[in-house]
């Protein structure tokens, strides 16, 4: 009884069909499985690659753009608040702290609060090198004296590298004392005056030599209100 149940489920196995899926997969379905999956797999690292290189790219932008607003607003403010005043470079002479031309500035300012000694300090702007570039150093001011305080800095200090080129130019009166019906003008040399000039521009180049953007154009607060020319 037993034998005969046994051969009677062979039976059925046998005229079973069996479905494709129990069959395994061939050698040649295999190989091409993996190439399938070994293209996919480079394709997904090349964009991962890419998309890593940009973003980096991308950060890096946004780092430089994040240094050139500081630099802006850190030059905005300390020329809004120059000093008209003579300082003593030699504990001797008497000089007038202010001098500009289209490359170089030198003015009297307060640095920053919570940087450094407080007070006035006298600052310079210029080239950072042949080519361009902005760098600055500073004293701070004291009676009679001008005191390096900093001498442990890394100074001057680079705020720009030469592929930004900048540029100075002083909107005032031609004379100290303007004769009668005068009006202010542009002019990239400001040396030697006891006033100040009744604005500031400063302007930014590429290594193109094209314009970037924001210029910047600054009215001194402490600029005797009396010589400015009237509203048009």
């Amino acid at each position: 009884m037993i034998k005969a149940q046994q051969n009677a489920m062979r039976r059925e196995r046998k005229n079973f069909p069996r479905r494709k899926g129990q069959q395994g997969f061939t050698l040649m379905e295999l190989i091409i499985a993996l190439t399938i999956i070994g293209i996919l797999s480079a394709a997904l690292f090349s964009a991962l690659r890419f998309t890593g290189k940009a973003w980096q790219a991308g950060d890096i932008r946004i780092t430089e753009q994040t240094d050139e607003d500081a630099i802006r607003a850190f030059l905005r403010g300390r020329l809004e608040q120059i000093r008209p005043m003579v300082i003593s470079l030699d504990g001797e002479t008497l000089d007038v702290a202010f001098r500009g031309t289209d490359k170089e500035m030198r003015f009297v300012s307060p640095m920053p609060s919570g940087i450094g000694v407080g007070g006035l300090y006298l600052f310079q702007l210029g080239p950072a090198g042949q080519k361009g570039g902005l760098q600055l150093d500073w004293w701070l001011v004291r009676p009679r004296e001008i005191v390096d305080v900093f001498h442990e800095e890394d100074r001057p200090r680079q705020l720009l590298d030469d592929r930004m080129v900048v540029q100075f130019a002083y909107y005032g009166y031609q004379e100290d004392e303007p004769l009668a019906g005068a009006q202010p003008q542009w002019t990239t040399h400001w040396v030697e005056r006891k006033t100040l000039p009744l604005l500031i521009a400063v302007t930014f180049e590429d290594e193109h030599g094209e314009a970037v953007d924001p210029a910047l154009e600054i009215r001194p607060v402490f600029v005797d209100r009396r010589r400015l020319p009237p509203a048009s």
